[in-house]
């Protein structure tokens, strides 16, 4: 499984609950459904981290726990349904062109 299926399962995991109710999905749909989570959102998560601050906090030799804690702290003030360090994880793996590229 690739590391962007691992961030898909990991949001989908927190969506269960939500999504389907006493059901256990399988790890397929709790995939799918992570990654529709994380498209729908993409627009809303790079008004709050913009541009930028994305790039500023993913640049240079600044190690991975250290980029995940940035941008964390920038979601922490909003409710997106989703722990702020999973969002972070999400957008350290799928990379800032995949979240606010053109």
């Amino acid at each position: 499984m690739s590391k962007d299926s691992d961030v898909f399962l990991e949001v989908g995991e927190f969506l269960r609950k939500q999504e389907f109710g006493a059901r256990m999905p399988s790890r397929a749909e709790l995939t799918e459904r992570g990654r529709k989570w994380l498209e729908s959102r993409r627009r809303e998560i790079c008004q709050i981290i913009t541009h930028e601050r994305l790039m500023t906090a993913l640049k240079g030799d600044t190690p991975e726990e250290e980029q995940i804690r940035i941008i964390a702290d920038l979601l922490a003030a909003h409710t997106l349904g989703v722990p702020p360090f999973v969002l972070a994880r999400a957008i350290v793996t799928l990379g800032s062109h995949w979240f606010c590229g053109n």
